[in-house]
């Protein structure tokens, strides 16, 4: 069995475009470009021209750089946006015919799963990922998975609601929150995802280098 393969995988989310190359267990190259592709979507249901442009752009360009970097086989997958925005199968069609690809789309329970065996690597424990347009809690004890539940709503969407208006997106906040029902407590969670980083560049007092379309981090 082969097992130094070299796999690019293409995490296309609602706020930016993630790529990495993996080999032998190792992660041997990795870029982000920021293209919010869930922009607008609350409102209109649909993904923008605009927005399906900028992403498949970034794409594009991710997937040249993925092959140059020596990937045998490319597996792209998008989240909230795609899955929900009424157009996310003519998005689908505009990377295939630019790439060559089949965007799989996971659901929002896979997603969770997808994080949490990221982050703990078969663990206990819970992870929380507030991505650009969906939100995922998912808690695993005694090796299985207890708890999971993606609520679509997320950090480009709360923005496209309510933007700068604090009282506003703490209203919606609260109001949709309880759809998570009863989260088990008294377990170690770990927060992943854009917008912990994008947190923890604040909290560190660090140059945030993800916050504008099409900005690229190495």
């Amino acid at each position: 069995m082969m097992t130094n393969k070299k796999y690019g995988v293409l995490d296309i989310g609602s706020n930016s475009v993630r790529a990495i190359l993996y080999s032998d267990g190792k992660i041997l190259y990795k870029r982000i470009i920021t293209t919010r592709l869930g922009e607008g979507l609350s409102k209109t249901g649909v993904i923008s021209a605009e927005a399906q442009d900028r992403t498949v752009s970034a794409i594009k360009s991710l997937v040249g750089h993925l092959i140059l970097n020596g990937a045998e086989e490319i597996l792209p997958f998008a989240t909230e946006a795609v899955r929900s925005a009424k157009n996310g199968e003519d998005f689908k069609r505009a990377v295939r015919d630019s790439v060559g690809l089949d965007v799989d789309v996971v659901s929002g329970d896979i997603e969770g799963e997808l994080g949490l065996l990221g982050a703990l690597n078969g663990g206990d424990g819970g992870i929380i990922d507030i991505g650009g347009a969906s939100a995922e809690i998912v808690v695993a004890k005694g090796g299985k998975r207890v708890y999971s539940h993606s609520l679509p709503l997320g950090a480009v969407r709360l923005y496209d609601s309510c933007g700068e208006d604090e009282q506003k997106l703490d209203e919606m906040i609260e109001k949709r929150l309880v759809e998570y029902g009863e989260v088990p407590q008294y377990v170690d969670y770990y927060a992943i995802g854009g917008t912990a980083t994008t947190l923890g560049f604040i909290d560190s007092g660090l140059e945030n280098t993800m916050k504008t379309p099409l900005t690229e981090e190495h």
